[in-house]
């Protein structure tokens, strides 16, 4: 209200139009903070959208992070696992020797396996398959041809993702 209207109440006077113009205001402002209200209240939706957009995207990446580093770790570890069996083949001669390393190899594949790294297993025989295999060299065999021939290094897979593939000697077939 203004004050010439405040002034004619406090006098006496009462205006009609002043109330209406009043009325008109109030219903003006009314309006206006309204807008304000829907304004506000759009950002805070946004503002809360984009900070749970902020926290699903914060976990994926730590989690994918975490899952970098755990696979580069499991493969260094692998490498282990091959020296490993190369000692096991070089020790079968002397079995006070094949026995430490076989209880060593053994326990490290336990925590492997705990850790859910599991070793897939291919023989001599198996038909190539490129979702586990990597074939190093094609060679002449008897077998029928795409048939692994010789497992150069198993392959490994943590929690039913190929982590390593195996790497094998495949047959070009009998000629």
């Amino acid at each position: 209200m203004s004050d010439e209207s405040l002034n004619s109440i406090s006098s006496g006077e009462v205006d009609s139009q002043s109330y209406v113009n009043s009325d008109n205001d109030l219903d003006e402002e009314i309006k206006v903070l309204r807008e304000e209200v829907r304004v506000l209240q759009d950002k805070l939706a946004r503002s809360n959208a984009e900070q749970s957009n902020m926290r699903v995207r914060f976990e994926k990446e730590s989690k994918d992070r975490v899952k970098y580093v755990v696979n580069n770790f499991a493969l260094n570890v692998l490498e282990i696992v091959d020296n490993l069996e190369l000692a096991l083949k070089a020790s079968e001669s002397d079995n006070n020797i094949y026995v430490g390393v076989q209880m060593i190899y053994d326990r490290i594949l336990d925590i492997l396996k705990s850790k859910g790294i599991v070793q897939t297993f291919v023989k001599l025989g198996d038909v190539f398959d490129s979702d586990f295999h990597e074939v190093i060299e094609q060679v002449e065999s008897d077998l029928d041809r795409g048939s692994v021939v010789r497992v150069i290094s198993h392959g490994y897979m943590i929690d039913g993702t190929v982590l390593r593939y195996a790497k094998v000697l495949v047959s070009k077939g009998k000629e």
